[in-house]
């Protein structure tokens, strides 16, 4: 049964290189091919939102010129209507003033107006006084001086008499023709204020109800701009989302497929115990036959934990002849991880491990030395010195 043991190893020899190199490219490609895709559909999102938010971006630039071209329309309203208003204060005023002197001048027909009541009286008089004595009082006043000397005084007198009244009848003439040109202009000047007046009012109102127009658009504007704000952050904080999920599956990818290099001469032991077999060229035990190691072998008791070295997949998980129950763990990079001799084995095909997970029991199935656990580290399926990798204890 030794010699048969021997043969199965033997066998096993050449047979596991080639199944070890077979199995990496076709395990590790389902594996890195779906996280791919998964990488592709997530960045051909990323770029179609990228693309929604730069077409917000645009629209809200949009928004935030129309603002601008508002707030400059409404700041040059606001002073037009403060010019507005200035000038009608202005108006207010003049029209005051001007009031004012009509006013004056009203005092000035009215005392006018009484003096030529008097006169108008005292014409009356000279109309009652020539209907009562005649036509001919003058000449009767004249002609009934007793003397010469008389005749003239009263000559003299009746002529200042008469070039007064003449003179009053035409001042009075005068100053009533220009007050009713003042008054006429003063109606015609009162008028064209009002006039005015009522135009900038008409003028004020026009653009308190434009600026009132532009204050709601400007409101209605804003409020679609903090709208399209909110849409953009919801936007750039979902891009941001996908972006991490992005950089999380790149991340995934990498650490598993990756990295395992980084560890050399650092990773915790898979069992506990001594070495009983070496890595490298090997001698039986009658010296006769040499054989090279690919692997160690760590004495153990039976059905002691074996854990596995750094996370990987499960590439094979079953019983293979000459190293009885065995599992492969599949690193990335064409790194990978054996174990065998395995009383129990704890995991499935395809199943992802994590570094110092349970993986199988150390047994002695297709061992020649007892309860122990055969440990490989393979790289494109060339053997390593496992002791180069693993943490000196």
């Amino acid at each position: 049964m030794p010699g048969l043991k021997r043969i199965c190893s033997a066998f096993a020899f050449w047979t596991l290189p080639v199944i070890l190199c077979l199995l990496p490219g076709a395990a590790q490609a389902a594996p890195q091919k779906e996280i791919e895709k998964q990488i592709k559909v997530q960045k051909d999102s990323l770029q179609e939102l990228q693309k929604n938010i730069d077409r917000e971006k645009e629209i809200l630039r949009d928004f935030e010129r129309k603002e601008k071209g508002l707030l400059s329309q409404l700041q040059d309203m606001d002073q037009k209507l403060a010019l507005k208003e200035e000038q009608l204060e202005s108006y207010d005023l003049h029209l005051k003033k001007i009031q004012k002197s009509k006013e004056q001048i009203k005092g000035e027909v009215e005392g006018l107006k009484s003096d030529m009541g008097r006169f108008q009286s005292y014409l009356s008089f000279k109309v009652v006084q020539i209907y009562k004595y005649g036509g001919y009082s003058y000449v009767k006043a004249l002609f009934s001086a007793e003397s010469y000397s008389e005749l003239l005084k009263r000559y003299r007198y009746l002529q200042l008499m008469a070039q007064k009244d003449r003179e009053t009848i035409g001042s009075y003439k005068k100053v009533y023709e220009e007050l009713s040109i003042k008054q006429q202009e003063l109606t015609d000047r009162e008028d064209k204020i009002r006039s005015l007046q009522d135009a900038f009012k008409g003028k004020n109102l026009e653009i308190l109800a434009k600026r009132e127009e532009r204050s709601l658009l400007l409101k209605k504007l804003r409020e679609e701009k903090t709208a399209q704000q909110e849409l953009l952050q919801e936007l750039e904080q979902s891009a941001k989302s996908l972006q991490e999920t992005v950089d999380a599956l790149i991340k995934k990818k990498k650490s598993f497929f990756g990295d395992f290099e980084k560890f050399k001469g650092k990773f915790s032991w898979p069992v506990h115990g001594e070495v009983v077999t070496s890595f490298g060229r090997q001698k039986n035990e009658n010296e006769s036959t040499v054989i090279f190691s690919k692997g160690i072998e760590i004495g153990a008791g039976q059905g002691t934990d074996v854990k596995a070295v750094y996370g990987g997949n499960v590439l094979f998980a079953d019983w293979f002849k000459g190293y009885g129950q065995m599992v492969i763990l599949d690193h990335g990079d064409g790194y990978y991880s054996l174990y065998a001799h395995l009383s129990q084995v704890m995991v499935s095909v395809k199943e992802r491990v994590q570094e110092g997970q349970k993986i199988g029991k150390v047994g002695d199935t297709g061992s020649l030395k007892g309860p122990a656990l055969y440990f490989e580290i393979r790289y494109h399926g060339e053997p390593q010195d496992p002791m180069v990798w693993l943490a000196h204890p």
